[in-house]
């Protein structure tokens, strides 16, 4: 399973469904070690909470349950819980999710509309002396599809949301549009509903739900639709959308293959450095069932070889019982609990050669009983349209499942050697997941239970160990500094680090890695081991405000090295700083640090597209939105410091094509080779726009110097130099980004294409304060590590 469809499966167990005994370590391992996934701390909260709930495993009501939210520590890079206060401002976490993207998705609310539209007035033709058509809307949010049936003539339509800010906001979203008399709003999940208790005493004749993820199945769709069918609907209920399938297409991608395998190095003419990987790391995945959500389009065709056609993989039929299509048994013991599942085996033909490492997955929503409407996230070569004319959204994405094993496909025209590539197909009510093979496999089974030491690091991180240009770098600074020296000692400061390994393959004598987890320090111990190195690597077992003399063996650190990573923490170059400032009083008198220095670095960017996630909204198919606008001007004025007027999001910009306005500029450097400074530190300074267009953003990241020469990029790689200024983002980090609440219109005239910037780091409150000038535009934020 993605780490989105774990948070979001999580949270409807969340909301009244047990969680497996099996699988309740590797999620507690899941949330602790990729915390910085998670999309908002109220997801943080809800999972939280139901991780350590009660032992039958069921989330604490929350009306006696203490809300907890995960924060990193700044000086030890290891996540700890903090108490959420009462009063904890949820409308900025609406605002932070993705449902003003789902209202600026123009083609999934016209399709919905259409189709709302067609099945209302079916039911009514056909039913000509009934006095209602009443509908139930799974999971409404802002309201949007109640509004539309309503508009199509139903009399009522129950309305269910169970998160309460956001049942608030429909309720007056549709108060707006005058529709309070036709739309009831129940706060509850659809599964805690009764007809009798919540519906009148009416069963529904129609449902409109929206309760997909960008694997369809994650939000519970199909519990839902189970309870639906045998609860709160009619025989025979003609569902919106009212059938849903699944797609897949093979493809060779080495960028794919570095996300999911940490691979062996052999060496090179241009870097010594010779690493093995045990055979326990590549006989299975690191994701051994999971897929993940990116934006394929951004790798296509440069990145990503097409092996096969795409295949109809899973099809599910929301206006036929659930009972009758897959698997349905009862949970012994517990009447109103069921299980899911479902599996078929495919066979796919290869059309070109190649070698299959990982498999395209998306979905297309039959919204009518006849098929004649569509919504789908197939990718662009699948609907043959320019980026102009593609519909555009972040809510969903398509998916990537990354294969177990390497697997070479050859033409059709040499099929009957027998190279094919055959698919076995399984899901349960959350997930769905693939067993790959050049032949036919007999069983296919969820392996969620068999999470181990393997995720250690996700896949963002394992690109970046894979990097080899960055190994490169970083083991020829080593290198350097070792040379012949016979007595060098050193620390290695990170989470799940390979530079111990590098430091050992170098040269040096002792090696003392210090890491954030014991999940990183077994997996880094077993890399010790595949490698020979246990004599020369020592990894320390404490944290490291602990780290004592003893622990140095009494040696000084000659070299101390970090990426810095740590993987609770986007930004870790705090934490990085503060390790080697609480190491000074171990450090020789000429120590060398790796990296040596850091620069933040921005550019100013106008955006392709999600710009409109934080954009004000006049209305959706003739629907005021009032009540959301509102709700983003009051956030405004509520941002966790009341002196800024702009948040910093982290985002991996690779996926969010963009152009570059201005060159890159510095707005502070940090000398790693000196402790953490007694005072702030200032920079000012301004530039001027280089390119016309339309800003939308700041973005910023930071530049590692390993030394005076070789740098490590965590942002910009390349800007084109022509009048497009089109960016190439490093895929192994994401990026800070600053979406300005009101784009700026840049243009030739001198006075317009100034950027006035002041950056102020203060070393007590771990961040750095940002403040943009433009003509029309001040933006002020903060940057926490």
């Amino acid at each position: 399973m993605t780490t989105n469809t774990l948070l979001r499966s999580l949270i409807k167990i969340g909301k009244g469904f047990a969680i497996p005994r099996h699988a309740l370590s590797p999620l507690r391992h899941i949330y602790t070690t990729h915390a910085s996934c998670f999309a908002t701390p109220t997801s943080s909260i809800i999972v939280f909470n139901l991780l350590k709930s009660s032992a039958n495993r069921k989330v604490i009501p929350s009306r006696i349950m203490s809300n907890f939210v995960g924060r990193m520590n700044q000086q030890t890079g290891q996540l700890e819980w903090v108490k959420q206060e009462d009063d904890h401002d949820y409308y900025l976490e609406i605002s932070r999710s993705l449902y003003g993207d789902m209202l600026h998705d123009k083609e999934r609310n016209v399709q919905y509309d259409q189709a709302i539209q067609k099945a209302v007035q079916a039911y009514l033709d056909v039913n000509p002396s009934s006095s209602s058509c009443n509908v139930l809307d799974i999971g409404t949010g802002t309201g949007l599809l109640a509004l539309m049936a309503a508009r199509a003539g139903a009399k009522k339509i129950y309305a269910c949301e169970a998160f309460q800010p956001m049942a608030q906001l429909a309720q007056k979203i549709i108060t707006e549009n005058r529709y309070q008399d036709n739309i009831k709003i129940i706060q509850k999940r659809s599964t805690s509903m009764t007809a009798d208790d919540d519906m009148d005493g009416c069963k529904a004749d129609l449902i409109v739900m929206e309760i997909f993820d960008s694997e369809l199945i994650g939000e519970g769709v199909l519990g839902t639709m189970l309870h639906a069918q045998q609860n709160l609907v009619k025989p025979n209920c003609v569902s919106v959308p009212a059938a849903a399938k699944i797609y897949v297409q093979a493809c060779e991608s080495k960028f794919l293959q570095k996300c999911c395998n940490l691979n062996p190095v052999k060496r090179t003419e241009s870097c010594d450095w010779e690493f093995a990987v045990p055979q326990s790391f590549t006989d299975n995945n690191f994701y051994p069932s999971s897929a993940f959500c990116m934006h394929v389009d951004q790798l296509y065709p440069k990145d990503i070889k097409l092996l096969t056609s795409p295949i109809e993989a899973l099809t599910f039929d929301f206006c036929s019982p659930i009972k009758s299509q897959m698997s349905v048994r009862r949970v012994e013991g517990k009447d109103n609990e069921f299980t899911i599942s479902g599996r078929r085996t495919l066979e796919l033909t290869a059309i070109e050669d190649g070698v299959c490492h990982g498999l395209l997955f998306w979905w297309v929503l039959k919204m009518d009983c006849e098929g004649n409407i569509e919504l789908s996230t197939a990718p662009k070569w699948i609907d043959n349209k320019s980026n102009h004319n593609l519909q555009w959204r972040d809510h969903w994405m398509q998916a990537v499942y990354f294969c177990p094993q390497s697997i070479s496909v050859t033409k059709v025209v040499i099929m009957y050697l027998g190279k094919s590539i055959s698919i076995d197909v399984s899901h349960d009510e959350y997930n769905i997941w693939f067993n790959v093979s050049s032949s036919p496999r007999t069983n296919a089974t969820s392996d969620v239970d068999k999470y181990s030491h393997q995720l250690c690091w996700d896949k963002m991180r394992l690109s970046g160990l894979n990097n080899v240009e960055k190994q490169r770098k970083y083991y020829n600074v080593i290198r350097k500094h070792i040379q012949n020296s016979f007595n060098v000692h050193c620390v290695s400061v990170g989470d799940g680090s390979l530079l111990p390994l590098m430091a050992a393959s170098a040269g040096a004598r002792k090696v003392i890695a210090i890491e954030s987890s014991k999940k990183s320090r077994d997996t880094i111990r077993e890399l010790v081991r595949a490698n020979g190195l246990n004599k020369k690597i020592m990894i320390s077992p404490r944290n490291l405000a602990d780290i004592g003399s003893d622990d140095l063996l009494g040696n000084k650190i000659d070299i101390l090295l970090g990426e810095p990573y740590f993987g609770g923490s986007v930004f870790s170059w705090y934490t990085y700083w503060y390790a080697r400032t609480s190491l000074e009083n171990f450090m020789a008198d000429k120590v060398a640090v790796i990296p040596a220095f850091a620069i933040i670095r921005a550019i100013a960017v106008e955006l392709d597209h999600n710009w409109l996630l934080r954009s004000p909204i006049s209305d959706v198919e003739g629907f005021s939105m009032g009540g959301y606008n509102d709700l983003l001007d009051i956030v405004k004025s509520r941002l966790p410091n009341t002196d800024c007027n702009h948040e910093i999001e982290a985002i991996p910009l690779w996926e969010y094509p963009c152009r570059a306005l201005t060159d890159k500029f510095d707005l502070l450097r940090f000398d790693f080779s000196k402790p953490l400074p007694m005072n702030t530190v200032v920079n000012s300074g301004k530039l001027q726009f280089k390119r016309s267009g339309i800003c939308h953003a700041i973005v910023i990241w930071l530049d590692y110097f390993l030394d005076e020469e070789e740098v490590v990029s965590t942002g910009l790689n390349q800007v084109s130099d022509d009048d497009h200024g089109t960016i190439e983002w490093c895929k192994d980090y994401k990026q800070g980004i600053i979406i300005l609440s009101q784009p700026e219109n840049i243009q030739n005239s001198a006075d317009d294409r100034d950027i006035y910037f002041n950056a102020i780091f203060n070393p007590d409150e771990a961040n750095v304060h940002f403040k943009f000038k433009l003509k029309h535009a001040e933006i002020i934020t903060n940057w926490e590590n």
